[in-house]
């Protein structure tokens, strides 16, 4: 290369540019039978754009390095690949053919198998001719910075210094990794190669992503890639994957090398940008083949989709936007499994594959991502501090500086996510008022983000939790904001999950109708879209509603279409419900053989799924049977049992709901003063977490324990009290309850005093 070709800011002289020229010519012969040709291209036209790409990027810095750099980093551009090119160097056999197997070994340590041939290449014996004989004490240098340009950490790497002045290893190859990373367009690829070779999918989706950008421009610190696409591909989302798969690549190793830049007074702008999509007349270019097309389908859009649909079902914000387009394959495959897993509900196995790919190698934000994941599998296994630490992990990671300059909007959303989730942990927990606490903070970054669906999911959250408290006119006020916003949006399953939600209310408030027909507004919606989990869910609902009315025979019916449904789709932990639910029924109907039969069905599935919490109702469900049937021993043992695993995992409302169940056990042996310790005991939960249903449920339980021992004074303040919580909370059907029993014991008092 002539010095007048090289840019300003790279130009050296003398014997420094007589030795880069010797480099050149030899590089330039050893790369002309491409060893790996099914990757893109490595070769001497690849070095001499990274030249020109990082001569635009030190344009602001003319005198940034000096000399004896400019030369290491020139020399070293030529040479970091050089790996590519030798199996032997990867420790393989030599032979005439390779596996693609063996061949990806080879790319996978080639920044290493470079400086090997390098430091080898100025040995006595070296066969090896690289063009670095005149300047062999340059060598070790050049090594080390192609050693450097992928993967290993930068920060060790030192520097050292030559003819009395520095040479900083670390920002040359810092800069040469950046430079690499910005030959990313078209001309890294040449198609017409592509049609003679059987390539992995994989390799083609690299091939693909660098034939429709048309250039990345660097000016001024900026940063931004410009895309060209076929005419046919307007208003599809594949041209999303490939700005985003484009955009991930140059992004990932801005982050790592931002610091470094940035402390040598190079300060780029933070986020790489897109620039102008031209779309181009059909045939000007070719159009991406069908196993590849599929490829994306599978590995992309429905690993977002299923995120999306995974967040409505399971109640948690499964975020993985920019994890799809990974370089990393072990990360992205690790992702699809863990989703396709949790679909099936095998939480078990899901969490199985998060503690296999805990153990991976990850960049920050793949990480930061992961532990959202993990949290969320140990979320539905009911392991809820492991998921609460896992989540803390990832807002500790959000909050590098450095992610927040590159990947400000990921950032943004996962901060966003874990901060919902942690709220729904808390919720879980009965800790309301800091499950409140964190959802607002969710409420505040999915606002700042711009992210509505994020939005109306912290505002259902909200209401839920008000739900909880029983303040059903602020868990109103909530839910009909998220609805609002869905419909703004034309999010149709959202309106479906909040319609459903709405009818809760209504269903608390002891308006049955009005619930039933939110119940049946989402069953439509669900029919509409096609969403068969939200239509199971509403019948569900409408079940539970028929069954309060009375109308055991439609309440039955209602949860064995819900359970047909959920075992259709292979959605266990709704069979589970269902079959939960349908031993309610048989209980409301005395059926208790019959009822037992379904409960322990629900609590095989929770346990082979290991849904702890849902275990844990369950055992409480099987204590209420043997309850019923007067057999006590048996109905304390399993409620005992559910009582050991919410303490285990700190369901704080259950906890305080088995208590409850135990007191009144006692109360059934004719031991007040034992089922009085227990119901206080709960009441004290219930106080202290601000569950104001429960805890009026629990003061008319006390009351009625009272009344048993032959205190109606004190019962009677108790059931009034309950009155007036029931009252306030506006559940008219468990007032009436009240009302009756405060009645029945003015009338014990007025009989016995006539």
């Amino acid at each position: 290369m002539r010095r007048e070709e090289l840019p300003a800011s790279l130009k050296i002289d003398g014997h420094s540019l007589s030795w880069l020229n010797s480099i050149e010519e030899k590089v330039e012969t050893f790369w002309e039978t491409p060893l790996l040709q099914h990757y893109t291209n490595h070769g001497i036209d690849h070095s001499q754009r990274i030249i020109k790409a990082l001569g635009k990027l030190l344009e602001g810095f003319p005198g940034l390095l000096n000399r004896y750099e400019r030369f290491i980093l020139l020399a070293s551009i030529y040479l970091h690949d050089i790996g590519m090119q030798s199996p032997r160097h990867a420790r393989l056999p030599e032979k005439i053919e390779y596996t693609i197997k063996e061949k990806e070994k080879v790319r996978e340590v080639h920044n290493e198998s470079s400086a090997l041939m390098i430091e080898e290449s100025i040995t006595s014996e070296s066969e090896l001719s690289l063009g670095l004989n005149n300047c062999k004490e340059y060598a070790p240098y050049i090594a080390r910075v192609s050693k450097f340009h992928r993967k290993l950490d930068l920060k060790k790497l030192g520097n050292t210094s030559i003819g009395g002045e520095e040479v900083r290893l670390q920002l040359l190859a810092a800069l040469l990794r950046l430079g690499d990373a910005l030959d990313a367009d078209y001309q890294r690829v040449n198609m017409d190669y592509l049609s003679l070779w059987e390539i992995p999918v994989e390799s083609k989706f690299h091939w693909w992503c660098h034939h429709y950008v048309q250039s990345v421009l660097i000016q001024r610190g900026h940063i931004r890639i410009y895309f060209r696409f076929p005419d046919e591909y307007k208003g599809e989302k594949v041209t999303d994957v490939i700005e985003k798969k484009a955009k991930e690549s140059i992004s990932r190793t801005h982050m790592v090398v931002y610091d470094i830049l940035d402390e040598h007074g190079m300060r780029l702008y933070r986020e790489v940008e897109i620039g102008e999509k031209t779309y181009l007349p059909k045939g000007s270019l070719q159009v991406i083949p069908d196993d590849l097309y599929g490829y994306i389908e599978d590995n992309v859009l429905n690993i977002v989709g299923y995120s999306e649909a995974e967040s409505i079902r399971t109640g948690v914000d499964w975020y993985v936007d920019g994890v799809p387009f990974s370089d990393d394959a072990d990360v992205r495959e690790c992702l699809r499994k863990v989703l396709e897993l949790v679909r099936k509900d095998k939480f078990r196995e899901a969490f199985e594959e998060v503690d296999r790919c805990r153990l991976l190698t990850m960049s920050p934000k793949d990480r930061m991502i992961f532990s959202v994941l993990a949290g969320n599998c140990y979320y539905l296994l009911g392991n809820l501090k492991k998921s609460k630490d896992y989540y803390r992990d990832a807002l500790k990671i959000s909050e590098r500086h450095v992610l927040q300059n590159v990947y400000k909007k990921e950032v943004t959303q996962t901060r966003a996510t874990a901060f919902e989730n942690i709220g729904l942990v808390y919720w879980i927990r009965g800790h309301l008022d800091t499950a409140l606490k964190y959802l607002a903070n969710g409420l505040r970054l999915h606002r700042e983000a711009g992210h509505k669906r994020g939005e109306a999911e912290d505002l259902c959250g909200i209401g839920v939790v008000y739900l909880t408290k029983g303040d059903l006119n602020k868990s109103f006020q909530y839910l009909s904001k998220a609805l609002e916003i869905d419909r703004q949006i034309g999010y149709k399953r959202g309106e479906a999950y909040r319609i459903g939600n709405i009818g809760v209310v209504y269903h608390y408030r002891g308006d049955l109708d009005n619930a039933q027909e939110c119940f049946k507004e989402a069953l439509d919606i669900g029919r509409e879209l096609g969403h068969k989990r939200v239509q199971a869910l509403a019948l569900g609902n409408m079940g539970e509603i028929s069954m309060n009315k009375g109308d055991l025979d439609e309440a039955l019916k209602y949860h064995e279409d819900a359970l047909e449904i959920d075992i259709q789709i292979g959605c266990r932990g709704g069979e589970a419900i269902d079959l939960g639910n349908i031993g309610l029924v048989y209980c409301a109907k005395s059926d208790l053989d019959e009822a037992l039969k379904y409960f322990k069905k629900a609590l095989k599935i929770y346990r082979e799924i290991g849904n702890r919490c849902g275990e844990a109702t369950q055992l409480g469900n099987i204590g209420l049977i043997f309850r019923r049937k007067g057999k006590l021993g048996k109905a304390l043992r399993y409620h005992k049992k559910a009582l050991e695993i919410d303490e285990k995992f700190g369901y704080r409302i259950e906890e305080a709901d088995q208590l409850g169940n135990i007191g009144l056990v006692y109360a059934d042996r004719g031991n007040p003063n034992k089922a009085l310790e227990y119901l206080k005991n709960a009441l004290e939960i219930d106080r202290e977490i601000g569950y104001r249903l429960g805890e009026a449920k629990l003061l008319h339980d006390i009351g009625k324990a009272l009344n048993l021992s032959g205190k109606e004074t004190e019962a009677l303040k108790y059931l009034n009290k309950s009155l007036d919580i029931f009252e306030e909370i506006g559940m008219e059907k468990e007032a009436d309850k009240a009302r009756k029993h405060i009645s029945e014991i003015c009338l014990q008092r007025k009989n016995r005093k006539e």
